[in-house]
């Protein structure tokens, strides 16, 4: 006889998380699903395999069982996600598909995520298939740590009560204290979880009543017991109406809002909830209904294949079919596909070692054959030999199309282009190249001489510059850190010892021209409280143009783009999507320019500010050259060879640059001329 609740509790906890993915917005806490599913591995490690783990022997058995549970399913999984990948996603969403892959394969997907301080809620809208795969990482860390618990208890059972105590509540307060990835991924801030399904066990076996400690001798898990019938037992739960009522709590998950709980909060009370709930066995619950433990059978295959399947159809569908619509339509494959690999795969391999191995190892084999290609590819700049009738830009070979081409070449001519773009985001003019925070070139014949600073926006733009200016001036330097925003001392007055090195070195540098181009995302964008003549930004900010006016003779603001959400993809990758998919472009191709206004109306507002209180400073519009006469669209790619002007969610790439020559162009001959 199998504990009805336990499978039950299984199948809400999938459920909880199936809706949380599909309904975010509705279901805020359905997160705390995986939390449960922590607290039930705990219990049913202690309750099968505690007192197994006597020897080495014991080890070996216990990784054995447990890895060939979970390694089945989850490689032929990640398989299906590269076989549809290769099949569905562009090149470059696949490439970040095949890095996924790769990392789950190595059960590590919640290190990488601490090491890139990457967070679990940060990329739940990105198309990152496989992050779901951090909960089955932490299981198998976890995996191989408990052992080694079970096995200090047996022989040392006061030093291992201890230790594993001592851990426990050291895990919990550093999942308390800890921020972001760490508090989230790391197995550490986890193992509280694990031990409150442990407790639970042992109360469960250290019952008073018969009836409670009988509990020890049944099969709680699928693969202790293939062949057994699962009917429901007569109720031998110590207290059934307290049961009854802590499960009713736990539909409290359901709600959109739980008053007084933070995210972290939530977590926590799931978790002791559930742990309470495994220490009082009863068939006698909402959880031993055949609607709850349908779902606890098909739960792990369910959790493998429903957030590939919700991304997959959001990949399809965006923009075809309403939110909600993919969403129902991502429930039915789900649940489709979950039922088909659960009675075809995972359960004729319960109980099965070395068919479980066999076929674990040729999941594995054919990830390797999709994964291979990705190592062994070795990407050339020089992929493309020049056109004769090719621009004079330096970066021509990737912006380069013959308006003869068929539309189908154009397309195939931009999905390769637009790929080359990405990955080379920085075209450094030449003698640049190995330059990367700082460069000088020689010009032309005359004395001028132009300095541009900023960040990684004038590091893009700077391409633009050059080819301007590089006929007309005798030097061009750059010198750039990223994130910097020169004109913004109060957000970066300590602590950057290289931007206080540009600022003293373009005080002190006699030039003409000085840029200054940055995104302006910190203090400029804040609203504006009051005069701004009183205002400490523009007060450092006027101070700083005086000292700068000193060396130079026009100074020229620049830099003001609008930036694309962070909770949606980057305009290339939306446009490699459409390429792709063959779609109507027109559907993508432009923005309101009511967007960028609404984003950059303070930061405006302070750049005329600014204008008026120098006098030798020009504003140059960068955002002018994307918008039409009349502003009130911008495009994001170009209309006649489909390359996008973004690299990224708002640096330049060489087409966009190669769209602001012209006005940059006229722009600088009034400059020149104001000057000499």
């Amino acid at each position: 006889m199998k504990r009805l609740d336990l499978q039950g509790v299984r199948g809400f906890s999938i459920v909880l998380v199936l809706l949380f993915h599909l309904f975010p917005k509705t279901f805020k806490n359905g997160f705390a699903g995986v939390d449960m599913f922590f607290v039930l591995s705990g219990y049913l490690m202690t309750m099968i395999y505690s007192k197994k783990t006597k020897d080495i022997a014991g080890f070996f058995v216990f990784y054995q069982k447990r890895f060939l549970r979970l390694l089945p399913i989850y490689s032929f999984a990640i398989a299906m996600v590269l076989a549809v990948g290769r099949w569905m996603l562009a090149h470059v969403d696949y490439h970040y598909a095949q890095i996924d892959s790769a990392v789950a394969l190595a059960m590590v997907t919640n290190i990488r995520n601490q090491l890139e301080h990457r967070g679990y809620f940060d990329q739940i809208n990105d198309y990152t298939f496989l992050l779901h795969t951090w909960s089955l990482a932490v299981e198998v860390q976890y995996y191989v740590l408990v052992p080694f618990f079970f096995y200090l208890c047996y022989k040392r059972p006061l030093l291992g009560t201890v230790t594993v105590n001592v851990l426990t509540g050291t895990s919990f307060m550093f999942s308390w204290f800890a921020e972001g990835s760490l508090g989230f991924d790391f197995v550490f801030a986890r193992i509280w979880q694990f031990q409150v399904g442990a407790i639970s066990a042992q109360f469960t076996r250290n019952g008073n009543e018969p009836e409670c400690s009988g509990y020890e001798k049944l099969p709680l898990v699928e693969e202790e017991n293939t062949d057994e019938e699962r009917v429901p037992s007569e109720d031998t739960s110590c207290i059934p109406t307290v049961h009854l009522l802590l499960s009713a709590f736990l539909f409290i998950l359901l709600l959109p809002e739980i008053p007084l709980l933070t995210e972290k909060g939530v977590r926590i009370f799931a978790t002791l909830l559930a742990g309470i709930l495994f220490a009082i066995p009863s068939n006698l619950s909402f959880f031993s209904t055949r609607f709850f433990t349908f779902f606890g059978d098909i739960s792990y295959v369910l959790y493998l294949v429903h957030w590939p399947a919700i991304l997959f159809c959001r990949y399809y569908l965006d923009s075809l079919a309403s939110p909600f619509s993919q969403s129902i339509l991502a429930a039915a494959i789900s649940l489709s596909l979950s039922i088909l690999f659960y009675y075809f795969i995972e359960r004729p391999l319960l109980g099965k070692p070395k068919e479980s191995l066999i076929f674990t190892c040729f999941c594995y084999a054919v990830c390797g054959c999709f994964l291979l290609p990705a190592l062994i590819t070795v990407r050339s700049k020089d992929f493309r030999s020049p056109s004769v009738n090719e621009s004079s830009y330096y970066w021509s070979k990737y912006t380069y199309y013959d308006s003869s081409w068929p539309e189908s070449v154009r397309v195939e001519n931009a999905i390769q282009m637009n790929e080359e773009l990405f990955w080379y985001g920085w075209h450094m003019p030449p003698g640049c190249e190995s330059f990367f925070w700082d460069c000088k070139l020689r010009g032309g014949h005359s004395n001028l001489s132009v300095l541009t600073i900023g960040n990684s926006y004038a590091s893009r733009a700077f391409p633009g510059v050059y080819e301007v200016l590089k006929d007309r001036a005798g030097t061009l330097e750059l010198q750039w850190m990223g994130v910097w925003e020169a004109l913004d001392e109060i957000a970066f007055s300590v602590d950057c010892a290289h931007c206080e090195k540009i600022l003293d070195y373009a005080r002190h540098q006699e030039k003409d021209i000085l840029f200054i181009i940055n995104r302006y995302k910190y203090n400029f964008t804040d609203p504006i409280k009051g005069p701004l003549e009183e205002e400490a930004l523009m007060i450092r900010a006027v101070q700083e143009l005086e000292r700068l006016s000193k060396t130079t003779k026009k100074i020229v603001l620049s830099g003001i783009l609008y930036r694309f959400p962070d909770d949606g993809p980057t305009p290339m990758f939306k446009l490699q999507r459409w390429l792709h998919f063959n779609r109507n472009l027109s559907t993508i191709a432009t923005y309101p320019y009511q967007t960028f206004m609404d984003q950059h109306s303070f930061t405006l507002t302070r750049m005329n500010y600014l204008l008026t209180k120098c006098p030798k400073c020009v504003y140059f519009d960068m955002q002018a050259p994307f918008c039409n006469a009349e502003k009130t669209e911008c495009r994001l790619f170009d209309e006649r060879n489909y390359l996008s002007f973004f690299n990224d969610r708002g640096h330049l790439s060489v087409a966009g640059v190669e769209r602001v020559i012209p006005s940059l162009r006229v722009f600088m001959d009034s400059v020149i001329q104001s000057i000499e």
